[in-house]
C-alpha cells in the first residue's frame, strides 16, 4: 500500500507570507508597493490610538513604514534564506574558503554565491522540512551567523534583538538581576500587584520579554514592534504596531515598560513617549533609553518634537502626575540618554 507523504505545512505569519512561500518552493517573489501599502494599512492602521494622529503625521508614517517593510521583507537576507542553504555547527569547519571564514564562534548559515560553491564542493544544502525546523526555532535563528561573500559577522536577525539581563561579552539591555528585581519589587509595591504586566517598546523578536518570562514565569509579557522575524519567541503577546499608534485598549495596562535603543528609530519620538505614558498603570514604571538621533525626520524635526518630549515630561511632573530620573546628553541639540518614570495620576486625555 503507498503512503502517502503529508505536505509540509506553510507557517503562519502576520507579514512573512511570501517569504514562506519562497522557503518552500525554492522561489523567492518580493512584495509589489501596492501589496507593501496594503500590508502597512491592514497591519499598522487599525482601530483607535491611545494618542491622535494628524492626517499628515499618519501619511508620513505610512510611507517610513512601506519603506521599512520594503528593505526588510524585499531584502537580500530573506530573499537568500528561501535559495541554497547550508547550516554549519560551530564546531564543523567547512572546505570552503576556510583562510577567509571563521566558523568557531557559533552556528552559520551558509548562503548566496558562496552556498552554491559549497555544494560544489560536496556540501548538503538543507531540506524544507529542515530550513522550516530551523527558521522557526528561535534559539537558532538569533544564535546562527550568515555567512556569505561580503559578510561573516551579522546573525540572521535583521535589526538589534538583544538579552535583557546583563552577560559578559554580549550587548543587552544593560539589567543586572539585582536592580531587575528591585524595580520589580517597588513597582509590586506601589500598584498593589504580584502578576505584573510588562510591555517592551521596540523589541524585535521578543528576546528580552523571553528571558524575563522564564525567571518571572507569572508575568505577563508584551513585546511591541514592527518587525517580524521567521523566529519569534514563545510565551510572549506580539504586538505588530509602531509604537505611534498603539492601540487605545492598552491605556493603562503595563505595570512595567522598557525600550533598548529602539526610540531613536522611531519616527515621532514624541507621541511614541506620550503613548508609553498613557498605556503605563497608576504605580507603573517605566525605564527607556530615548533618543532620536536616528529618526528618518529632517534634523530639524528631530529636535522639536524631541524637545517637545521633554517639555511634556516637565509638565507632567510639575503637576506630580509623574516623576522621572533622567540621565540626559545632548547629541546635536537632541536630547538622548536614559530615562525612568514612575506614573503617579491618570494622564490627561
Amino acid at each position: 500500500m503507498e503512503v502517502k507523504e503529508t505536505p509540509l505545512q506553510k507557517p503562519r505569519s502576520v507579514m512573512l507570507s511570501k517569504f514562506w512561500d519562497g522557503v518552500l518552493s525554492g522561489n523567492f517573489t518580493p512584495y509589489t508597493q501596492a501589496e507593501l501599502q496594503e500590508l502597512v494599512d491592514k497591519t499598522f492602521f487599525v482601530g483607535e490610538t491611545l494618542s491622535p494622529l494628524t492626517f499628515k503625521e499618519n501619511e508620513l508614517l505610512r510611507q517610513h513604514l512601506a519603506a521599512d517593510l520594503e528593505f526588510t521583507l524585499n531584502g537580500q537576507r530573506l530573499k537568500e534564506f528561501c535559495g541554497p542553504v547550508m547550516f554549519v555547527p560551530k564546531e564543523c569547519i567547512p572546505p570552503v574558503n576556510r583562510e577567509t571564514y571563521y566558523f568557531e564562534t557559533s552556528d552559520s548559515f551558509i548562503v548566496g554565491d558562496l552556498a552554491v560553491e559549497a555544494i560544489n564542493n560536496g556540501m548538503r544544502p538543507m531540506g524544507v522540512e529542515e530550513k522550516l525546523q530551523k527558521y522557526q526555532d528561535p534559539s537558532i535563528w538569533e544564535e546562527t551567523r550568515i555567512i556569505d561573500r561580503s559578510r561573516s559577522d551579522e546573525t540572521s536577525v535583521g535589526q538589534g534583538s538583544r538579552p535583557f539581563f546583563k552577560q559578559p561579552g554580549i550587548d543587552s539591555y544593560g539589567f543586572t538581576r539585582e536592580r531587575f528585581s528591585s524595580v520589580v519589587a517597588s513597582v509590586s509595591s506601589r500598584t498593589g500587584k504580584a502578576n505584573l504586566k510588562l510591555a517592551d517598546f521596540g523589541g524585535n523578536t521578543g528576546r528580552a520579554c523571553y528571558q524575563i518570562k522564564s525567571e518571572y514565569p507569572h508575568f505577563a509579557l508584551t513585546n511591541i514592534t514592527i518587525d517580524e522575524e521567521p523566529a519569534m519567541w514563545p510565551d510572549v503577546e506580539h504586538v505588530f504596531v509602531p509604537a505611534e499608534r498603539l492601540p487605545a485598549k492598552f491605556r493603562e495596562t503595563f505595570d512595567l515598560a522598557i525600550s533598548n535603543i529602539a526610540w531613536r528609530y522611531f519616527v515621532f519620538p514624541d507621541i511614541a513617549l506620550k503613548n508609553l505614558l498613557h498605556s503605563l498603570s497608576i504605580g507603573g514604571q517605566a525605564e527607556i533609553a530615548f533618543g532620536g538621533d536616528r529618526c528618518p525626520l529632517p534634523p530639524e524635526d528631530v529636535i522639536k518634537r524631541t524637545h517637545s518630549a521633554i517639555k511634556l515630561l516637565d509638565t507632567l511632573e510639575k503637576e506630580g502626575i509623574i516623576e522621572t530620573q533622567r540621565w540626559f546628553s545632548q547629541f546635536y541639540r537632541i536630547p538622548q540618554g536614559y530615562l525612568s518614570i514612575t506614573k503617579n495620576k491618570r494622564l490627561p486625555l
